[in-house]
């Protein structure tokens, strides 16, 4: 019989290898929110979550720039820790964790998600950007379908995933850990008419 060594945390199953036990979890515990070791997340200074979300806004802002490239499919990455985003996101309907892969998501949707994400950076007009030509680039929430003329919700996604980094320095190898939170939205832009 062929060793497991690859053991579910949330739910005790083994498997051979880690590709496995990925697939296990995605298809049993897609919708997870248990995170086995949240014990060890202590709660975020104050500070720290007021500099992160310096870094999201001027992110996000300088995404939302007034070219015809900055049309279409977007994603921003900052460093974050990893209390931050738990601490920032776990309260969320659409929060989850993959427990194999170390990974963290939330997704918003429409413009309930567009608003929700204002109130989580208090920043209401995070989503939209105005140039000085008369022009806006904004985060785009709805789209219609061509058909049934009804609007569909978009979504703003974002996640969360440990990264290393190796550097060699004096014949040593030393490995850095750091987290990244990513934010994948579309954005359009429109011209805006002054009365």
């Amino acid at each position: 019989m062929a060793a497991k060594p690859f053991q579910c945390l949330l739910c005790n199953k083994s498997y051979t290898n880690k590709a496995s036990l990925v697939t296990h979890e995605r298809k049993a515990h897609n919708q997870n929110i248990i995170v086995p070791h949240c014990h060890i997340l202590f709660t975020p200074l104050y500070s720290s979550y007021c500099h992160f979300r310096g870094l999201f806004i001027d992110a996000i802002q300088s995404r939302l720039g007034s070219h015809h490239a900055t049309e279409g499919k977007k994603k921003v990455q900052v460093h974050c820790e990893e209390n931050l985003f738990y601490f920032i996101f776990r309260e969320q309907e659409t929060f989850t964790f993959q427990v194999s892969s170390y990974k963290y998501s939330c997704i918003f949707k429409g413009q309930v998600g567009i608003k929700r994400i204002g109130e989580i950076f208090q920043c209401s007009n995070w989503w939209i950007k105005a140039n000085n030509l008369g022009g806006e680039t904004i985060v785009d929430y709805q789209q219609q379908d061509p058909i049934t003329k009804k609007f569909i919700d978009k979504e703003i996604g974002f996640s969360w995933k440990q990264k290393s980094r190796k550097i060699f320095q004096d014949g040593y190898e030393f490995i850095y850990f750091y987290g990244v939170i990513t934010c994948s939205f579309s954005t359009y832009r429109q011209t805006v008419i002054s009365n």
